[in-house]
């Protein structure tokens, strides 16, 4: 073979595993995009913030009523949240939480303030369609109540 013809060849096929690298460089680049962005989609769709509620009238007509808030925000399994009483009349239970989802059942540790004191307590919540039930141990707090889901207020 001529020296041209071999100088042709070898420029050829230079140049096709130039493009080559090329293109596998780009490949690598975009399959780490697309990585990235199902990974980001997966932690979007994994965190979620729900608020259920309750209002309970009282029967003289006054007007007035007592009032169960929860908020809670799940991310993975990891769930934290606010629970609040905010009777009428009497002192008010403030507090938040922090557990574990398995399945549609969050086993959590409940910290409030009530009465000038801090107290905790385990509580567990069981998420329906549109509601959550609310329950404790410690059948001296009354936590044993259902919550209907409603609009998060910011």
């Amino acid at each position: 073979m001529s020296s041209k013809i071999k100088n042709i060849l070898f420029l050829a096929l230079f140049l096709a595993s130039c493009s080559n690298s090329n293109n596998t460089q780009s490949t690598e680049k975009q399959d780490s995009q697309t990585v990235e962005n199902q990974t980001k989609e997966k932690e979007t769709i994994s965190s979620k913030t729900d608020c259920f509620r309750k209002e309970t009238l009282f029967a003289d007509g006054s007007g007035m009523k007592d009032i169960e808030e929860l908020n809670l925000t799940i991310e993975n399994q990891k769930v934290t949240g606010i629970y609040n009483w905010l009777p009428a009349e009497k002192d008010q239970r403030k507090g938040t939480f922090e557990g574990t989802l398995e399945e549609n059942t969050i086993q959590a540790t409940y910290t409030f303030m009530q009465e000038g004191n801090t107290e905790t307590t385990s509580i567990i919540l069981v998420l329906e369609d549109n509601k959550v039930t609310i329950s404790s141990s410690d059948e001296s707090l009354g936590i044993n109540t259902t919550l209907e889901k409603v609009e998060c207020q910011n």
